[in-house]
């Protein structure tokens, strides 16, 4: 499982000013590893290529930010054509290589005000919630796998690993250690760079912000910015790929 996220895990009231700054939400797809190295990432790199020209000593990587804007690489997405083209093949591509999608969104203002001081760290916390419903799905298919996240940096980093390691050797209230190591191969949380070029965290990234709008939406919540109509699309798309399980909004 891929992990991104949509938005940050500050936890100071004074910078919730928008709707949109109270809310994180953080996304795992799951993609079968014999698929992943036989058709993913070669597939996924030819179609960069076919879109986006680039040395192969110097990839392009996928980031929401950037195609959006349309910077760099991306500037050919400005041609109203190749966008359209591009969003079909991209959402194409998910649902043939994507197994599964969990998100998770926090409320941060709320979980502060039910846990006060004793509140875990948001983005942690969210970390614990996809693991826990990846391990339920890996035992509903008898497979086993591991946790792969993009490293931040630092204290961010050591903070994390730490705590997942915490939670896959003591499990906590809702699931016991012993199935969790029974079916996620590792007891560390595996954190690589952007520009390591993986594709399961590229997938993550372009589909975490409409993922966590989605649930918001879905569950009356006011947003800051409305999505566009690709967003929508995409939602649209990845409702297929995922259950209602598969999506939680925290506190609850």
């Amino acid at each position: 499982m891929y992990v991104d996220e949509s938005g940050d895990d500050v936890m100071d009231p004074s910078k919730w000013s928008s709707p949109d700054a109270r809310y994180l939400g953080l996304t795992g797809v799951v993609i079968a590893s014999e698929t992943y190295r036989t058709r993913t990432h070669p597939e996924l790199e030819a179609l960069k290529q076919e879109f986006f020209t680039h040395a192969s000593i110097d990839p392009v990587i996928l980031v929401r930010n950037l195609i959006v804007k349309k910077l760099g690489p991306f500037r050919v997405l400005i041609d109203p054509v190749i966008a359209a083209c591009w969003e079909k093949r991209f959402i194409q591509f998910i649902c043939e290589h994507i197994s599964q999608i969990f998100t998770v969104v926090i409320d941060k203002q709320a979980h502060l005000a039910l846990y006060g001081h004793t509140a875990q760290h948001p983005y942690n916390y969210c970390v614990t919630v996809l693991a826990k419903m990846y391990c339920h799905w890996l035992r509903s298919v008898v497979g086993r796998g591991d946790v792969v996240a993009e490293a931040r940096g630092g204290r961010d980093d050591r903070g994390l690993e730490r705590g997942f390691r915490q939670f896959m050797e003591m499990g906590n209230e809702s699931i016991q250690a012993s199935l969790l190591q029974s079916f996620i191969t590792s007891r560390d949380i595996k954190l690589r760079p952007k520009k390591s070029n993986v594709v399961g965290l590229q997938l993550a990234d372009l589909i975490a912000y409409p993922a966590t709008r989605d649930i918001l939406l879905e569950n009356d919540l006011p947003l800051h910015n409305q999505l566009s109509m690709a967003s929508l699309r995409l939602n649209e798309t990845i409702r297929q790929v995922y259950s209602q399980a598969g999506r939680v909004l925290l506190p609850q």
